[in-house]
């Protein structure tokens, strides 16, 4: 994600834990440091049932609620639940 920053050619909008140390190490400069944006966060996926998908959703908000400010996630406002 953070590919094409990295190597001098853009910027981007990246989630605090994954630029934090990249930020820390020099890597990465906030252009308005300490200035956050939230935004919700969407999980999009097919409506055909498949267990596979039905596991990795689980996973994919779990890890959010794990790793995410609450007001943040978007957890739980999919019309698809």
């Amino acid at each position: 994600m953070l590919d094409m920053t990295l190597a001098g050619l853009g910027w981007s909008m990246a989630p605090v834990t994954l630029a934090a140390p990249l930020i820390a190490d020099g890597r990465l400069i906030e252009l308005a440091p300490q200035k956050r944006i939230a935004v919700t966060l969407y999980w999009q996926r097919t409506r055909l049932a498949a267990q596979l998908l039905d596991r990795l959703t689980q996973a994919v908000r779990g890890a959010a609620v794990a790793a995410l400010k609450p007001n943040a996630t978007g957890i739980g406002r999919s019309n698809t639940d």
